[in-house]
């Protein structure tokens, strides 16, 4: 694919010999491109931070997360914590965020994976998909662990003590069940 001015884009057939041009349903400059095949869906990170979906209807979604350029967008190979049915994915920003994205849900909102105060990139996932590896303008290289379960874990072998009934009420809510965290 080659993205040209306006809303042109430029399609190579499989033998690289011929282009075929067609029009964006939309109006932002794209800036990074992903695909999703199992959906058939396309994704286009553009220059002003908005991320465009369209599926194979040509069905416009757009998301509002990043600040700046979105440089780079990965689906979400796996996860433990979520259903593996669950289309995610990854998309880093000159804003210095990496943001993780859950197609399938009902309402698609951003959970902030990484904050920075360098350009982020590019990233990858490792084999796992518990860690993203992320690289930034000034050639840093971080792994940010994005695995809950093991977040969980490492903060529940943290833990001095259990709440008490009167700060779970204060830091959880009354209206969760207490529970303790802190192996017997």
């Amino acid at each position: 694919l080659f993205f040209g001015e306006g809303q042109s884009i430029l399609e190579c057939d499989s033998t690289y010999t011929q282009l075929d041009s067609s029009i964006l349903p939309f109006k932002e400059v794209v800036f990074s491109y992903g695909w999703i095949e199992s959906n058939d869906m396309d994704i286009y990170g553009t220059t002003d931070g908005v991320i465009n979906l369209v599926d194979k209807e040509e069905n416009l979604i757009r998301l509002v997360g990043h600040r700046s350029r979105v440089s780079r967008i990965i689906r979400h190979t796996s996860s433990s914590y979520f259903n593996s049915n669950q289309q995610m994915i990854l998309t880093t920003s000159y804003d210095g965020t990496v943001k993780l994205w859950n197609l399938s849900a009902e309402k698609i909102e951003p959970i902030n994976v990484l904050n920075s105060n360098n350009w982020v990139i590019s990233c990858a996932e490792d084999s796992t998909g518990n860690y993203l590896w992320t690289g930034d303008q000034k050639g840093n290289l971080t792994q940010t662990l994005i695995s809950v379960p093991i977040m969980a874990e490492r903060l529940k072998q943290s833990l001095s003590r259990e709440f008490t009934p009167e700060e779970w009420v204060y830091y959880i809510g009354s209206n969760i069940p207490y529970e303790t965290f802190k192996d017997k």
